[in-house]
């Protein structure tokens, strides 16, 4: 019984294949040839479509090596496949409705020639080739689609006929990477599935075809493979040599079958090519590409050369163009030339009001656009000049690719200062760069940012490092158990000295709340009318947080801190515990926190303990 059968091309050299098999069914019986539907995917660089005139689009040399000048980049292909999703969706609808509402084939149900209501769609390609590899699963993907919205009731099934590069004229090794890539990508969308809506995945495919070229190639055997492919095409499945059944073998399912010997085969001289390409990779990233050295020196010198790139005149003389175009600043301030009058005040204020509007609307609005393309032609500036960095810098030495690769690290690391080796050396990046953009906004807006104590452990990690360096050092010369003893302490110091800090920053802040809950329940610290404490006279702010961080952090408060301190100590025990119960008993607006660390304070000055 004939199925309606739809046979289609995704490339050149597949439809040049299409248009021989469509000749050859001419010479069928009607009844067998009739419900053959053959046509190719076209592009023409923008633009998807379908077509029934193969010999048009057709490429009957066979020959690989005229078609790789002519191949897009996958990536682009998918890209506008994607956006023209709607216009193929139309056209594949059309397409597959011709496969039973043909001329041929209502012509053949009224000569009584009885017709399957089951479909078959055939997706031909080169596998080798670029163009076919980057639509055929969107492709697949939107008939299955169509199948299981537009089509539902209609059973079909979704083949194969992958064309391996044996069968063309000029196969080089290039053509079957690619084909081995290819095949290695279909087997695991076989196993996996390719997303059809929400969560349903199918296998792209219900069987595969592989054809080889060991009985010669298409250009010489075009007649013998359409007569062969034609035959194909008539007989039913289950005659014509397909696996039957879903049981797997070794996690794969039995879904590739051959035409002819259907085997990818690399000659002799193919896998000798592969092997030395493969042998000469190992060569060249053992022996000439090493890894970079992770020497102290190796590294000040890329923090060096870091830090050049920073202050070269390259980088210095992109940033002059950011706020001027053409010369001329970007930037130009509100100059009316408005005249006034005596007597004409107001309107001389309602005619500035409109011309700052105006100002506004068209001046600061172009100064603004005029300001994102000096941006943007600053990053292409120093895009370019970071290019021409890296490869000299990659070409410099035998370990140049390794050594630009930690450049580009340490230009875009954050904490460079733990990268300094000596406490007057400011090593400088991108990172610090942005900082000091940031410092200047911030010195603008007059926001102050203590540094003091992150300077400080920055000056003992960095003193650490040194004392580390030098120990080394003299160990390399004449190894001594003192000394090494020496840098095993100093590294266990240098390990532990941000989180010794951590820990002596949290106690002062610890304390600093107690002091500040006793001061509170003895009335040193006054709370204002307007919420503000008070101590001494002085103004402390409102939020009870903040006063208590300042005394531990900030210098300004040490003093007030200490006297704080002494007045405290100058009551009984008994005195603070009966200040501390009032406090809690009156005081209803503590947070959790401060509701726990009074009763720790209760706790150590009970008398009872």
């Amino acid at each position: 019984m004939p199925k309606p059968t739809i046979l289609l091309a995704l490339d050149p050299h597949s439809a040049a294949f299409c248009a021989a098999i469509k000749r050859q069914l001419q010479e069928f019986p009607v009844a067998e040839s009739c419900l053959i539907q053959t046509y190719t995917l076209t592009w023409d660089g923008q633009a998807f479509g379908f077509s029934g005139e193969l010999d048009r689009f057709a490429d009957t040399s066979f020959d690989l090596a005229q078609t790789h000048s002519k191949q897009a980049y996958v990536s682009k292909i998918r890209t506008q496949l994607s956006e023209a999703t709607g216009e193929i969706q139309t056209a594949l609808i059309e397409l597959l409705k011709t496969a039973s509402q043909s001329k041929e084939a209502i012509a053949a149900k009224r000569q009584g020639v009885e017709i399957s209501s089951s479909h078959q769609v055939y997706l031909m390609l080169s596998v080798s080739n670029q163009f076919a590899k980057g639509v055929v699963f969107d492709i697949v993907r939107l008939i299955r689609w169509l199948f299981s919205n537009y089509f539902v009731d209609i059973p079909y099934s979704l083949e194969a006929l992958l064309l391996l590069p044996g069968l063309f004229s000029q196969a080089k090794t290039a053509d079957y990477g690619a084909a081995y890539a290819f095949l290695k990508e279909l087997d695991h969308k076989m196993t996996s599935g390719v997303v059809i809506k929400a969560a349903q995945k199918v296998p792209p495919f219900d069987n595969c075809w592989l054809m080889d070229g060991r009985i010669g190639g298409l250009r010489d055997n075009l007649p013998s493979y359409a007569d062969a492919l034609a035959g194909f095409l008539t007989v039913e499945p289950e005659t014509n040599g397909l696996l039957i059944g879903v049981q797997k073998v070794r996690g794969k399912i039995p879904a590739y079958s051959s035409f002819g010997y259907g085997e990818l085969f690399f000659a002799g001289e193919t896998t000798i090519n592969r092997l030395s390409a493969a042998l000469a990779a190992d060569i060249i990233m053992e022996q000439f590409l090493p890894k970079a050295e992770f020497t102290p020196e190796a590294i000040r010198k890329c923090l060096l050369d870091a830090k050049g790139f920073i202050l070269s005149e390259d980088f210095s003389n992109a940033f002059l163009g950011l706020e001027r175009d053409n010369g001329k600043p970007v930037w130009q301030d509100f100059n009316p030339r408005l005249e006034m009058h005596a007597g004409q005040a107001k309107e001389y204020g309602m005619e500035l009001q409109r011309a700052y509007r105006q100002f506004e609307n068209k001046e600061l609005l172009s100064y603004k656009r005029t300001l994102e393309n000096c941006c943007k032609q600053l990053q292409a500036t120093l895009t370019a000049f970071l290019d021409r960095t890296i490869n000299r810098y990659a070409d410099a030495t035998p370990r140049g690719l390794h050594e630009a690769a930690r450049l580009l690290n340490i230009l875009t690391f954050l904490y460079l200062e733990l990268q300094t080796d000596a406490i007057g050396d400011q090593s400088q990046n991108l990172v610090t760069e942005l900082r000091a953009a940031e410092a200047f906004l911030d010195s603008r807006l007059q926001v102050t940012i203590d540094k003091e104590a992150t300077q400080k452990l920055l000056n003992q990690i960095v003193s650490l490092k040194l004392r580390q360096q030098q120990l080394q050092d003299a160990l390399a010369e004449r190894k001594s158990e003192e000394q090494l003893q020496e840098l095993q302490t100093t590294q266990k110091q240098l390990e532990t000295a941000i989180a010794e800090y951590r820990q002596a920053l949290n106690a002062e802040i610890e304390q600093a709340r107690q002091i500040r809950f006793m001061a509170i329940a003895l009335g040193l610290l006054s709370q204002h009318s307007q919420s503000d404490y008070q101590f001494n006279g002085r103004s402390l702010g409102k939020d009870r947080e903040q006063i208590a961080l300042a005394f531990a952090t900030e210098f300004t408060f040490q003093e007030l801190y200490g006297d704080l301190e002494e007045r405290i100590e100058t009551f009984e025990r008994d005195f603070i515990y009966h200040k501390l119960q009032e406090l809690g008993t009156s005081a209803l607006y503590l947070n959790h926190y401060e509701g726990k660390l009074l009763d720790h304070l209760l706790s150590e000055y009970n008398p009872l303990n």
